[in-house]
């Protein structure tokens, strides 16, 4: 699946979780309008989605409202 941002936005991503010690290693991103994403939608939650980006980091939450898209597999 392939997204483009409508708008300048950031995010909290989740790179890795560790389950020894149950915690996560995460990264700020930002992306400008018209910027494109390529992932794996996870969990459709109604108004946003749980995306997966093609190196498995998680981007949870994304509103629907922020994008359109591009590409559907």
């Amino acid at each position: 699946m392939k997204i483009r941002m409508k708008r300048n936005c950031g995010f909290n991503v989740v790179e890795s979780y560790d389950e020894k010690t149950d915690t996560t290693n995460e990264i700020d991103v930002s992306f400008k309008k018209g910027e494109i994403a390529e992932g794996d939608l996870e969990d459709d939650r109604g108004d946003s989605i749980n995306f997966q980006f093609g190196d498995g980091s998680m981007l949870y939450g994304l509103k629907k409202n922020l994008y359109d898209v591009i590409e559907d597999d």
